[in-house]
């Protein structure tokens, strides 16, 4: 359990679905600050139930490049924009973009990816598994999605938050 006092939490793809933030910030008693993004508008429904969570919105489609005028933005650019230091979970759900956002995935503090990745080329996700590893990310679950075997679910702690996890023992070490 997070040890902080208060996190921010990033959530990368809602569909108009934030059921998965809510389950996280009731688990964790609404502390975090918890920030969605997706590429299309939402529902007031889920406006509403975003802000019930200690939660905010923001219509951006997460890619390589920023062109504000599509509401396209690079994940560094969302990061800066909402000036967070460190994302404490960051949930990832892009049908597919998460292979285009990889390096700059990596190139911000993060303590735990949990991330949805597109399998449509075994290597091109192993490559993206072992980048995450290289980076400091440790593996602890892994599952295929139960409706479309071609998604599998990944979950990374990185290794200088492990203290903030309470990791103490680490019995190995996967993609590296």
């Amino acid at each position: 359990m997070l040890k902080l006092q208060s996190c921010t939490i990033y959530s990368l793809g809602l569909n108009n679905d934030p059921s998965f933030d809510e389950d996280f910030q009731k688990f964790l008693n609404n502390k975090c600050q918890l920030r969605s993004f997706d590429k299309d508008d939402q529902n007031q429904g889920t406006i509403d139930r975003l802000k019930k969570a200690n939660g905010t919105f923001m219509k951006a489609f997460i890619a390589n490049s920023t062109d504000a005028w599509k509401n396209q933005y690079t994940f560094k650019e969302t990061v800066k924009i909402l000036k967070d230091r460190r994302i404490d979970i960051l949930k990832i759900d892009i049908e597919g973009n998460e292979f285009q956002i990889a390096d700059e995935i990596i190139s911000i503090p993060i303590c735990q990816l949990l991330i949805e990745i597109h399998n449509d080329s075994p290597k091109k996700t192993l490559d993206l598994l072992k980048k995450f590893a290289s980076s400091g990310l440790y593996l602890f679950s892994y599952e295929i999605n139960g409706q479309e075997h071609h998604l599998s679910e990944y979950s990374f702690i990185h290794e200088s938050c492990f203290a903030d996890y309470g990791v103490k023992i680490i019995y190995g070490r996967y993609l590296v």
